[in-house]
């Protein structure tokens, strides 16, 4: 990855931090727990064979670094007397030697992970100090079993881009009421392959 292509993700992460009303206090003061949970979603992912895990988990660590503001201004780290601070810049160098190894171009991997985060709705929550997301799925089987758990007799009534004047990017269930549940953009890191991997 350029020094200009890591530039372009950290503005474009800046762009959707502020249309979220998200703010880089609130991303630090969760920052260990949430870069955490994601190491952890990489190792079982690893454990578990699927790269395609692998490559999300790496993505929302580099995602979740920039947005706390714990990646600097380029991709060459000092090293730093802080010892988090370079156990996370060896950290965060590793990463980038991942996705080389797993044969991924990093830029083209964390823009597909942007636009995924861009196809999510959701609002700030104070009491939990995090964004919540909207319900929503990837795909209609995953739709239907969110509907379910909601209301266990619901049926279908509409697909995304099926009937106008509903939003072209939801699935609509009808029980006592109605559920809706958006479709979410899924990151195809396919397409993201080096080409002398492909």
């Amino acid at each position: 990855m350029t020094q200009e292509q890591f530039n372009d993700i950290k503005d474009k992460l800046r762009v959707c931090r502020e249309e979220r009303g998200l703010n880089k206090e609130d991303q630090k003061r969760n920052f260990r727990v949430d870069y955490t949970k994601e190491l952890a979603k990489f190792f079982e992912a690893e454990r578990d064979n699927n790269q395609y895990e692998m490559i999300k988990a790496l993505c929302n660590m580099i995602v979740v670094a920039i947005n706390a503001g714990a990646i600097r201004n380029t991709l060459c780290f000092k090293i730093s007397n802080n010892f988090f601070s370079f156990g996370l810049e060896n950290s965060i160098n590793t990463i980038f030697c991942t996705f080389d190894i797993l044969g991924y171009d990093p830029y083209k991997c964390l823009l597909e992970t942007i636009k995924e985060l861009n196809s999510r709705t959701g609002s700030w929550n104070e009491e939990e100090g995090k964004w919540v997301e909207d319900l929503g799925a990837y795909t209609e089987e995953e739709a239907w079993i969110k509907a379910k758990r909601i209301e266990s007799k619901c049926v279908l009534v509409c697909r995304p881009n099926e009937m106008l004047g509903v939003p072209e990017d939801t699935w609509v269930f009808e029980g006592r009421d109605l559920i809706e549940i958006k479709k979410w953009y899924k990151a195809d890191y396919a397409s993201c392959k080096l080409e002398s991997v492909k």
